[in-house]
């Protein structure tokens, strides 16, 4: 091992909408491709004997971590408690370092308020409770009635239903009121043209994701113009990036670990090894 690397044996490795994406063509993958960005496992070598036999969570950003070992550098794994789930571990990297980067994001903004789509979702759960507990307003926009009332039970404040007659009416409403000009989206699509007329002047956007997997439509392009409105992009790879050169990762990284419940996430069925083409 070089120096600042770790010998990670392998224990989880998720399938996420990313590895879909990938797999699936939409974006694009050169092959062969290994799917899963992120895992769990125990280190079993470092140059750095303190981390050996370790708990940790790592997030790939140049290849699967579909393999039995993986080696990997200090700044790129987090260490998870001693009692950590391994299973639930598999997933602290790539949701929650999205979330931290767009909470993070926000507040270098000068913004105390700002909104994002699926707000009903794992991420978007976790990017409400960040805001939350560092004293910002989320604003979630979920697409349904049913999603905005088991929101609502759940004990989040800022619920908007895009399915609403007025839905764009009531969300710059709502922005305007929570003195916001900033959105989040992960869905791409005909909301974009929406969102972006609900922006007050000045606003800005911010794309995530493409979970419709259909190309940004009904963008008022006058509206956007003379609003002076913005488009902008977020990818978690380039923010750690640029995170670890500043020399504030490690920070991100200490808020996760010590703030398990926020970044707990869900997950479905558990294959082995030799189940893999099942799973896949």
């Amino acid at each position: 091992l070089q120096k600042n690397q770790v010998l990670i044996k392998t224990k989880y490795a998720p399938l996420i909408h990313y590895d879909l994406m990938k797999m699936t063509g939409v974006t694009g993958a050169t092959f062969p491709y290994s799917p899963c960005v992120e895992c769990s496992g125990i280190v079993e070598d470092a140059q750095n004997k303190a981390l050996i036999g370790k708990k940790v969570s790592f997030l790939s950003l140049n290849f699967g971590c579909l393999a039995n070992r993986l080696v990997a550098t200090e700044d790129e794994v987090l260490v998870l408690n001693d009692d950590s789930d391994l299973l639930e571990g598999s997933q602290m990297c790539c949701n929650p370092f999205t979330a931290s980067g767009i909470v993070d994001m926000a507040q270098n903004s000068g913004s105390n308020a700002f909104a994002i789509t699926a707000g009903n979702s794992s991420v978007g759960k976790m990017i409400n409770k960040i805001a939350l507990d560092k004293g910002l307003t989320c604003i979630s926009i979920v697409r349904s009635q049913q999603r905005k009332s088991e929101m609502e039970n759940e004990g989040f404040k800022h619920v908007v239903n895009s399915g609403e007659k007025d839905f764009v009416g009531n969300l710059n409403k709502i922005l305007v009121d929570n003195n916001s000009t900033l959105i989040f989206d992960t869905l791409a699509g005909p909301i974009v043209g929406q969102l972006m007329k609900a922006l007050p002047k000045n606003g800005v956007m911010v794309n995530f994701g493409t979970q419709t997997h259909e190309p940004y439509s009904g963008i008022d392009a006058t509206d956007m113009r003379w609003g002076n409105k913005q488009m902008k992009n977020f990818l978690v790879g380039p923010w750690i990036h640029d995170k670890i050169e500043e020399g504030s990762f490690e920070k991100h990284k200490s808020y996760i670990s010590n703030h398990s419940k926020i970044f707990s996430g869900e997950y479905g069925s558990v294959f082995s090894w030799d189940k893999l083409p099942e799973a896949v």
